[in-house]
């Protein structure tokens, strides 16, 4: 019986139910992630990153993706998520940016669910792609998922 958690569960055996431990056959390989990147823009930068190295041995899975940015004035802008899959192929992921919001216009924010996979060993960037420079900004991205163990 395969179970979303590992848990107890009641089963009608015969007359009389019985409890039986049941343990997910997803579970064991699967641990949590929250990963915080920090990214900065120079006065002339249009393009910032915040990068991540997945640890040997594990694959990691982002399944939502939140993005701030801030800047001196307003400005459009988009985020790639890029990783690396089966050694060299690489994957560009798009993130809309919203905004500018806030009182002076000057902040962009994201938030999408996601399926985005990355190799063990492997270097996750996030590029953040205004359309001109001459401000300094900054900005977070948050990356919620999980590793999974690789044999």
């Amino acid at each position: 019986m395969k179970s979303k958690n590992d848990q107890v569960e009641t089963v009608q055996n015969g007359k009389a139910p019985v409890t039986v431990p049941v343990l997910s056959i997803d579970n064991p390989a699967r641990q949590p992630i929250d990963i915080d990147l920090n990214f900065h823009f120079n006065p002339n930068d249009i393009e910032a990153s915040a990068n991540f190295v997945v640890p040997t041995g594990k694959q990691l899975v982002i399944e939502h993706v939140s993005l701030r940015a801030t800047f001196g004035q307003a400005h459009r802008a988009y985020g790639n998520i890029v990783t690396q899959r089966n050694g060299s192929r690489f994957h560009f992921f798009k993130i809309d940016l919203v905004g500018p919001i806030g009182s002076a216009g000057q902040e962009m924010i994201a938030s999408d669910l996601i399926k985005v996979y990355a190799d063990p060993n492997s270097d996750l960037r996030v590029d953040v792609i205004r359309n001109t420079g001459g401000d300094a900004g900054d900005g977070s991205v948050h990356l919620s998922g999980h590793f999974v163990d690789v044999v």
